[in-house]
C-alpha cells in the first residue's frame, strides 16, 4: 500500500449546495475527525463528470449519526443500519451516511463488520483502490490505498493487490460483481479521452 498522498481539489457545487453542507454540520463536533465525502461523487468528480449520487462517510456510530441529524430536522431511514447505513432526502437530493467500519471476520464476499473511527482501515477493507477515496469538505482527497493514481491512470486495481487486472482478466476472475464499476471506469476513461 502506498501511503497515503493528499491531493486537493477546489469544492464543488454539489460539496457547496446547502443539502450537502447542512449534512456535514450535522454530523459535525468538536471531538469528531469529520464526515468526508466518499464513493461515486469521489470518482466522479476526479473524472469530471457528473455528480448525482452522493455518499458520506463518517467515524460516528450510526445511532449517533441518526441523533444528529434527526436534531438538525433531517429525515432519517436507517436503511442498512446494520452495517452502519442511514438514507435521508433533502432538497430532493438523496444521500446514504455510512458509519466507518473494519472487517471481523470475511466469509467470501461477505463479511461480519464492526463500526470504527479509523478512516484507514474503513479504506482497507474496500473492494477496488478507486473505492477506498474520500474527501473532506475543504477538498483535500485522503487516498490510503493509491486508488488516486489508478483513478488518474484508468486502471482497476484490488485493493492489497500489486498489479491492476485487464478488464478481461477481471471478468474471469470476479465477473458479474465488478461489472457495472469496470462498465462505467471504462467509458469515462472513453469519454476523457474524447474530449481532448
Amino acid at each position: 500500500m502506498s501511503p497515503e498522498k493528499p491531493t486537493a481539489i477546489r469544492p464543488q457545487g454539489w460539496m457547496r449546495e446547502k443539502s450537502s453542507r447542512a449534512v456535514l454540520a450535522a454530523l459535525a463536533g468538536p471531538k469528531d475527525s469529520g464526515a468526508r465525502f466518499v464513493g461515486g461523487a469521489v470518482r466522479d468528480e476526479i473524472l469530471k463528470r457528473p455528480v448525482t449520487d452522493i455518499d458520506i462517510a463518517t467515524p460516528l456510530h450510526p445511532n449517533e449519526v441518526t441523533r444528529r441529524l434527526e436534531a438538525a430536522g433531517i429525515k432519517v431511514v436507517p436503511t442498512g443500519i446494520d452495517h452502519g447505513t442511514v438514507t435521508l432526502v433533502i432538497d430532493a437530493q438523496p444521500f446514504e451516511v455510512t458509519t466507518l467500519r473494519q472487517d471481523t471476520e470475511t466469509f467470501g464476499r461477505k463479511a461480519r463488520v464492526a463500526f470504527g473511527r479509523d478512516w484507514v482501515r474503513d479504506a482497507e477493507r474496500r473492494d477496488f483502490t478507486i473505492n477506498g477515496l474520500s474527501v473532506d469538505a475543504g477538498g483535500v482527497i485522503h487516498d490510503h490505498v493509491g486508488g488516486y493514481d489508478d483513478l488518474v491512470a484508468r486502471r482497476v486495481r484490488f485493493i492489497g493487490e500489486r498489479d491492476p487486472l485487464s478488464f478481461e482478466a477481471l471478468m474471469q476472475r470476479h465477473g458479474p460483481m465488478v461489472f457495472g464499476v469496470c462498465r462505467r471506469l471504462l467509458q469515462n476513461a472513453q469519454d476523457a479521452e474524447d474530449a481532448f
